[in-house]
């Protein structure tokens, strides 16, 4: 199960056939997330988010409020110089849209409507005068406040991408652009032909710059070398790193902002924080206090700094107080996963995309860090053995794994035999909670047999692993979906099969794009569901060898996660990206939109509560939420009848119970090939007959659905609870008979 980037919300949801609940409420949450831009006014501070819109702050007090923009992801805010209630907000694949009333409301323009807007730029003396960057249209100038454009690209056209643009504060003919593969261009004419400028500059990746406007000076920020200025309308640049740390890969100046009131005060933002210069760039102070956090935005204003990061929110200083968190209402945290206590779960522990790990003993009302000994603050994966719930595996992006025997409190590095830093995914095989597979970065899977100590490659060497899924009843057969750009995949997107305990490997799904989530239906696991990365959801019938698409009422979305009910597994719930909750009963046939009450529709991960039927887990991307909604299917939707193809039993046999290991209640699946008397007999690990359950007369067919399944409510034949441990259960039907273990867990 899965964030991606890619990336929070914690909702659990009450499915009880009885519950008269169709709303979603919310509960939590976590404050912070990714700020990509900031602007302000005099009143008001905007923030533009991944994944969910525009948030807005009155400065003299009060909380973030989400006013507009729902659901999509913000490159860049523009506030009118002259007219603070117009701003222009550039997305992320939906072009460019505009407010006249402080972002209560928005309009799409006529131009660049499936466009990412990279960068937008009023000129602050001709209030009429916009510039601004597509990601495909390129560099586009307005006269008229944004009602038309004209696209202004001879002599630039040959670079990668354009990033950014920068008037001249006081001619409007004079503008620069800063590029990926061409560096620094420049247009003297209003951006009818432009020419390359780096003399001096070592890097042709430039991010950002800036301009200012008393001393004339340009600032340039680049991708692995630094700062650079030019004193002489970017006829030289020079090299200003005095004080800033130069770490490849991971080091480029992302923004630049010149204090509008200080000429000499500049402030540079990187992933490693914000660096300012009192002296126009000259020596750069650290600021220690958000050194770790990856910076996107800054925001300087009258009386204080504030700075967006991409995990942790906004951070805020003024000129007596040190940097401190200023999130209050803003509920946009990147959860990438999370996992429930098998034993008590009132207690979660969450992964995000750079915010660090939290922790929750009080079923998600409230959220701690808890990642004491993690060195990378982006986790993406975790799990907990059934058997040993103290025990957590966290993945990270770019420190391996990370494992804690004490519930979240201290975590140590377990890395040895891992050549990749970049760890996707984790999964604990449910018949031997020793062997653990890890999905990495292009190195393909790795095989643990000793709880993590040491690990193994398998044979997937170039593969990019997302998601890794073992059949249950079988756990030599396991399932992997890949993931990555197609363009830079060493090897294909899809899933690959190995029916022989990860040795070798076959692909028996090729697709598009990604494959985010793949479960097995665990008590029919010859069935298998693939959610994808825009094509929606795919099944197989037969254990992986042919495949359909299963997008009726869902359409080709993006699926970053499925859960497979444990009292129906015809019950599925899919968490998707952009499109909220869908749900269906027919095991894929028709899916039904669950999302009344929803305002943030964007969703990783989904899961249901260990020992609770009644109750289901669901992590999206806008904070920390507790939703309940009935289980019933929504009278708005019934789906047509559809017949799903019958399994046909070719023998009896008894399956492995679920769940399990179990807190109160299991289900025993089985099948019959033909009429039989069915017994089932418990006994403890010592041989002492528990209980013996009557099935009595049953006709030949499946019994692998909670309704169907024999089912034991952990009690002996005097009525009381069993203690925790190991017991096994006898089958008999006719002249079959079959023993398998089970564990019991409160």
């Amino acid at each position: 199960m899965r964030f991606c980037l890619i990336v929070g919300i914690l909702i659990s949801f009450i499915t009880s056939v009885d519950a008269d609940v169709e709303r979603w409420s919310p509960l939590g949450p976590i404050y912070g997330g990714v700020v990509r831009a900031m602007v302000s006014t005099d009143q008001y501070v905007y923030a533009g988010t991944r994944g969910d819109g525009i948030f807005r702050r009155e400065i003299a007090g009060g909380n973030w409020k989400q006013v507009g923009l729902r659901n999509v992801t913000i490159n860049v805010l523009a506030i009118h110089p002259q007219v603070p209630d117009t701003i222009f907000a550039g997305l992320q694949s939906s072009g460019l849209h505009v407010s006249h009333d402080s972002g209560e409301t928005w309009e799409t323009t006529n131009q660049f409507v499936t466009d990412s807007i990279l960068d937008i730029q009023w000129h602050p003396k001709f209030p009429n005068l916009l510039c601004l960057v597509g990601q495909y249209s390129g560099i586009a100038v307005s006269h008229d406040r944004g009602v038309s454009w004209e696209l202004r690209n001879r002599g630039i056209e040959e670079v990668q991408v354009v990033r950014a643009v920068a008037f001249h504060s006081e001619d409007e003919n004079i503008i620069f652009a800063a590029t990926t593969g061409g560096g620094v261009f420049k247009s003297d004419n209003g951006g009818e032909f432009w020419i390359p400028i780096n003399f001096g500059i070592s890097s042709v990746d430039v991010r950002c710059l800036a301009h200012q406007g008393l001393t004339d000076i340009w600032y340039a920020g680049t991708n692995e070398h630094g700062v650079f200025h030019s004193r002489d309308m970017g006829e030289n640049w020079e090299p200003i790193n005095t004080g800033i740390p130069i770490k490849y890969p991971y080091s480029y100046i992302q923004v630049i902002e010149v204090d509008p009131r200080d000429p000499d005060l500049v402030y540079v933002g990187a992933r490693e924080g914000v660096f300012i210069s009192r002296n126009r760039g000259d020596t750069w102070e650290s600021q220690s206090e958000i050194l770790e956090y990856d910076v996107r935005s800054i925001e300087p204003m009258p009386t204080s700094l504030l700075v967006g990061t991409w995990a942790k929110g906004v951070f805020r200083k003024t000129e007596s107080d040190s940097w401190h968190l200023w999130n209050e209402g803003l509920t946009n945290i990147n959860i990438s996963n999370f996992a429930i206590n098998p034993v008590d779960a009132r207690i979660m522990v969450a992964t995000t995309w750079g915010a660090g790990l939290y922790r929750t003993t009080d079923s998600g009302a409230s959220w701690h860090l808890s990642d004491s000994g993690i060195t990378n603050k982006m986790t993406i994966d975790l799990a907990i053995p059934p058997g040993h719930p103290n025990r957590i595996y966290v993945a990270s992006d770019g420190a391996g794994i990370f494992l804690s025997e004490d519930s979240g409190n201290t975590w140590r590095a377990i890395n040895q035999g891992l050549k990749a830093g970049i760890i996707t995914s984790i999964l604990i095989n449910p018949t031997n909670q020793n062997r653990i597979y890890a999905g990495t970065e292009y190195i393909g899977l790795y095989r643990s047999d000793d709880a993590g100590e040491r690990w193994e490659e398998t044979g997937l060497n170039r593969y990019a692993i997302w998601e890794i899924a073992v059949n249950p009843q079988n756990p030599n057969i396991i399932y992997v979906g890949t993931w990555g750009i197609k363009a830079y995949a060493y090897e294909g997107l899809g899933v690959l099969r190995s029916v022989d305990g990860a040795d070798t490997w076959e692909m028996v799904l090729e697709l598009d794009n990604a494959a985010l989530a793949v479960e097995v239906d665990p008590s029919r696991p010859e069935r298998v569901y693939v959610g994808t990365h825009g094509s929606g959801i795919f099944r197989s019938l037969d254990g992986g060898e042919t495949w359909e698409q299963v997008n009726q009422g869902i359409g080709e979305v993006k699926v970053w996660a499925l859960a497979i009910a444990p009292w129906n597994s015809e019950h599925i719930f899919a968490a998707t990206e952009g499109s909220g909750v869908y749900y269906t009963e027919n095991s894929g046939e028709q899916w039904i939109e669950m999302n009344d009450g929803l305002e943030n529709l964007n969703f990783y991960a989904i899961h249901f509560t260990p020992g609770h039927t009644n109750q289901l887990i669901i992590a999206g991307t806008s904070g920390f939420y507790a939703y309940t909604l009935s289980l019933q299917r929504p009278k708005t939707a019934e789906p047509p009848n559809v017949e799903i193809p019958t399994v046909v039993v070719t023998e009896t046999e008894v399956l492995a119970n679920f769940p399990n290991p179990f807190n109160s209640e299991t289900w025993i699946p089985y099948r019959l090939v033909a009429n039989a008397d069915v017994e089932l007999s418990i006994y403890s690990a010592g041989g002492h007959h528990i209980r013996t359950l009557q099935i009595g007369a049953q006709t030949g067919g499946e019994y692998t659905t909670r309704d169907t399944a024999a089912y034991w409510d952990g009690r002996n034949d005097a009525g009381e609870p069993v203690a925790n441990g190991t017991y096994f259960y006898q089958f008999r039907a006719g002249d079959y008979q079959a023993t398998k273990k089970m564990v019991i867990l409160k």
